[in-house]
């Protein structure tokens, strides 16, 4: 006779374990060029269990002239890769504005519709979301333009006033 599974129940996580693993993280993390850490997922929702993973973004505040994975790409001659880079940093960037809004991210066909309706976002966040994922072409040119309107969205503060 098969034996029935256990139903693992998940609770809300104690917000001590959550503070704790933040610590730690901090800790780890406490080196120049660290600029900040936002966890997402389970961990941004107070859920999590010994079967969640950890889903945690790192923001390194590179003092150098450092030039973006897209830009790397574009070194190495593959423009494709370029802007697929670009469209990745789109996505991360609605991830990016749930978490700071502490909501629950919807699957990706409506995330960007229902992200207008975020309480928090950077300013004409439609107009530089609608210039960052427009694809003219696959030229440095257009790469360089959209990296620029990115910047434009100006997370960064926000993410600093929220992580300390």
């Amino acid at each position: 006779m098969k034996k029935k599974h256990e139903h693992f129940e998940r609770k809300k996580t104690e917000s001590k374990n959550l503070n704790w693993l933040q610590k730690c993280l901090l800790r780890k993390f406490q080196f120049e060029g660290v600029a900040g850490i936002i966890f997402i997922g389970g961990l941004a929702r107070g859920f999590a269990d010994k079967y969640s993973n950890l889903d945690i973004i790192v923001f390194l505040d590179c003092k150098d002239e450092v030039g973006t994975i897209a830009e790397m790409w574009v070194d190495r001659g593959d423009l494709l890769s370029a802007h697929y880079c670009l469209n990745y940093s789109v996505d991360l960037v609605v991830g990016i504005l749930y978490a700071l809004n502490k909501e629950f991210m919807p699957t990706q066909k409506w995330r960007i519709f229902h992200s207008y309706r975020l309480k928090w976002l950077p300013t004409d966040y439609k107009k530089l979301m609608q210039e960052a994922a427009t694809v003219k072409n696959l030229s440095e040119r257009n790469l360089n333009r959209r990296i620029k309107v990115l910047r434009k969205l100006e997370i960064a503060p926000k993410i600093e006033k929220e992580t300390g």
